[in-house]
């Protein structure tokens, strides 16, 4: 992807540092939306594959002329060695469909049309926060172009066209687990996913299931499938409309899953963060002596450093 950042503060072809942070949003809508994609396309698995967002790094070589260009990679390098999971090679594939629907949709708040249906109704507020670098007193915004032809201008009458065509609350597709907290014989209750409580209408058929985990709900959740209302300012699910799937689900632990990382690859994974010369830094008797270090006791005499 080719961002331009035109206007004259950035005739010098130069960036400054507060504009880069315009490149870290993109990033996250990227992500965001290839992560969508996949799960769309995998609707057995029950959540993304761990660790998947810190293996797509993007980046930025260099800032060529044209105004000021920056080409943003995922290295193919990186790419021909990465070793991972095979659904997160999944989810790193998708990318540039995410790429053409983020370009598209700008694309469509400029000129009119239908938004992509690869781009998630929730994640349009995210393009609006694409252009919070860009003033009412300048000249500035952003060209955003694709290898395969597509490209698309990205300015303040996108900006105020997005905001203008953005809804109070939308439809959007959702696959949650909750616990069921309220029911009632008028087919409606209530479920608490993470710390929001969401309402939901149930059939005649999916009462029993309903009402069941609503008895047993320290030991059951429920899993639902369908279309529900959000809030588009907060990602809020508000209630749940359309229910295609339900399912109850035995027990409050997440249930197993073949590729998730052990602990030993965390704390691997976690190593490799830390420089060499800081390991060095760390005492050899750190295990034994733990007293010593956290809270000054005398070090344990059979120790050795």
């Amino acid at each position: 992807m080719s961002w331009t950042f035109k206007g004259s503060r950035f005739d010098d072809h130069g960036v400054a540092l507060e504009d880069l942070g315009t490149l870290s949003h993109l990033r996250e809508l990227l992500v965001e939306t290839a992560a969508d994609l996949w799960k769309k396309e995998n609707p057995d698995y029950e959540r993304l594959p761990k660790g998947f967002e810190h293996e797509i790094q993007l980046k930025l070589f260099d800032i060529g002329v044209g105004s000021a260009v920056a080409d943003i990679y995922y290295p193919a390098a990186r790419q021909a060695s990465f070793d991972g999971t095979e659904p997160t090679r999944d989810v790193i594939s998708k990318l540039p469909r995410a790429a053409t629907a983020v370009v598209q949709a700008i694309g469509v708040a400029g000129t009119g049309g239908r938004f992509p249906d690869d781009l998630p109704t929730r994640l349009l507020p995210r393009i609006v926060g694409l252009t919070d670098g860009l003033s009412e007193t300048d000249d500035a915004f952003f060209e955003v172009s694709l290898p395969n032809g597509i490209h698309a201008a990205l300015n303040l009458d996108v900006r105020r066209n997005l905001s203008a065509m953005l809804p109070a609350k939308y439809a959007d597709e959702i696959d949650v687990v909750g616990e069921v907290t309220a029911a009632s014989l008028k087919g409606k209750a209530s479920i608490d996913v993470g710390e929001n409580s969401v309402e939901i209408k149930f059939t005649p058929e999916q009462e029993k299931l309903v009402t069941g985990a609503l008895h047993e709900h320290e030991s059951r959740r429920i899993r639902i499938r369908g279309r529900g209302t959000v809030d588009p300012a907060t990602d809020r699910l508000i209630r749940i409309t359309e229910i295609a799937m339900l399912e109850v689900i035995e027990g409050t632990e997440r249930p197993f899953e073949s590729n998730a990382m052990s602990l030993l690859d965390l704390v691997e994974a976690a190593q490799k963060d830390v420089p060499e010369d800081v390991w060095q830094e760390v005492p050899r008797d750190a295990a034994t002596n733990v007293g010593r270090y956290l809270q000054g006791r005398k070090r344990a005499r059979d120790s050795k450093r």
